[in-house]
Parts: C-alpha cells; structure tokens; sequence
C-alpha cells in the first residue's frame, strides 16, 4: 500500500499563523520528498474596498488615517506577495525543495480552490488573524474546508509535527484515505503510527493492524475514543505529533473553533472521489 503525495500547497499571506503553516509545510514536504507549492491571492475584495468611498486606512507608525485608493492597495499587496515569494524560496533552498510560487487574482477562496485541484495537501494557518486566547478557525480556511475536497493540513505557531502519527479510523471513504496517508506520513517519516479505531472490536484491530503489516511501519492500537475531548486525552496520552482524521468523522464536528486544543498540527482527509461537505485569474 502506498499513496504517493507530490505537492503540498501552503496558502500564504502576512500573517504569523500563515509563516508557521509555511514552515512546518516544508518540513512535511521534505520528509515526503514532495514540491512545496505556495500560492498567495490579490483578493479582489479588498481592492474593491479600498475604491469604496468609506475605505480607510491607519498608518502604523502615524497612527493617521488615510483614504484607501485600488492602485496604493494592488501596489501594496504585490509587495507583500513578493515577500511572500521570497520567504518560499528562502526556505525551500534550505530544505533542498523544489518549489513553485503562484499569484493569483480574485476570490480568495476560488483561487486556492482551484489551486488545490493540482496539489495532494493544502497546508493553512489554524487560527485567523482574530484568534482570541488560540480560538477561531480562519474564514479563508474554514471556506476552504467546505469547499475543496482536498486534503487540509491545519498548523498553527507552536503545534510542531514530531515523530509519531495518529490516525483516527472509522471505515468511512475519508477515513480510509486518512488512514492510508497517514501510513505514508509514518513510513516516510520513519515515525511510529498510532491507531484510535472507531471501536473496540478485536475483529477491527486485527484487520486495522493487516493493513499496515506490509508498510514496514511500527505501529500501536490504541482504545477508540468516544468524543472531542477522549480523542484530545489520546492524542496527549500517545504524544502525537500529527493527528489524521477523516474530514466527516463525527469525533471532530462542531469542533472547527477547538481544534487547536488537541496540540497538534491536523490533517483532514477527503476522499479522493469526495465532494466537499457543503456546497458551494491567476497573474
């Protein structure tokens, strides 16, 4: 068995949260031996906003406020997108990654979208630039989750991948694709994986542990966990450094805003014939 990841996408912007999602991505990718694909959008809303008489800017070291005009804002998200393209490259050179940078135009959400049609994994800051205490998926982000069906690595500053994967397995199409992933993390990264079965039935666990018996991968079954905060107590119990989880398992719904609680970067997982959860031009 073995799923083959060749791009890992990381949408960027000047947040902390969007550097961190950049730098753990290009740790992942170079385990993986993957392209580190970083994409970052001149969204259109906010050109449209700053050519709306009501659009305001503040200065930040004259703390004046100043009309917004679209040609200052374009001129002024191009050089953002040219640090962004810099900080790609600076950090793929050192971890000898081939790497591509693309710059897109319009909806943020569209562009990405489309963007993550081409890549295995999108890799996206957890928390928004609002975050209170560690709270709040991002809007880009929480759109992305509802309307892509690619992979989603969710990482946050501090949430670092270490050296065991835990994968939560319920027998649905994405938790099989998790589940698959999630032995290519472990065997690629030469990393222990630790299974939460969605029950205890030794029949499960003995079909679970057959199914990674080929990989080569060290691997633990631990007890299912039967909600949110069981599964963040196993994921502390086993140390994990990589939570994979299908996108439809009932353990994580309702829990977008939480998912920071369990200390560790998370990667959803869709099916690769799945649609997204909810329905829903480049330079």
């Amino acid at each position: 068995m073995s799923t083959v990841i060749r791009r890992i996408l990381v949408a960027l912007d000047e947040s902390p949260h969007s550097r961190a999602a950049l730098e753990e991505a290009a740790e992942l990718a170079a385990g993986l031996q993957a392209e580190l694909m970083g994409m970052f959008v001149l969204d259109a809303d906010l050109l449209r906003l700053s050519g709306l008489p009501v659009g305001r800017e503040t200065g930040l070291t004259s703390a004046r406020r100043r009309a917004l005009d679209p040609v200052s804002m374009e001129r002024a998200l191009r050089v953002q997108a040219e640090t962004a393209r810099q900080a790609l490259e600076a950090i793929a050179r050192r971890h000898r990654l081939q790497s591509s940078f693309l710059l897109g135009r319009g909806s943020v959400t569209a562009e990405l979208s489309e963007a993550a049609s081409r890549a295995d994994i999108v890799a996206m800051g957890m928390i928004g630039h609002m975050g209170q205490a560690g709270r709040h998926l991002g809007s880009t982000t929480r759109q992305i989750r509802a309307h892509s069906h690619c992979s989603l690595l969710l990482l946050a500053p501090g949430h670092r991948p270490g050296n065991r994967v835990v994968a939560v397995c319920t027998g649905s199409a994405d938790s099989d694709r998790g589940f698959d992933l999630a032995v290519e993390l472990a065997r690629r990264r030469r990393a222990e994986l630790v299974i939460l079965p969605c029950s205890d039935d030794p029949a499960l666990r003995e079909t679970l542990s057959s199914r990674v018996a080929e990989s080569g991968v060290e691997v633990l079954i631990g007890a299912a966990p039967s909600g949110f905060d069981e599964l963040i107590a196993s994921v502390r119990t086993y140390a994990g450094g990589l939570l994979v989880v299908g996108q439809d398992c009932a353990l994580i719904q309702g829990h977008d805003d939480e998912l920071d609680r369990l200390g560790c970067p998370v990667l959803l997982a869709y099916a690769l014939d799945s649609s997204p959860p909810t329905a829903g031009e480049s330079d």
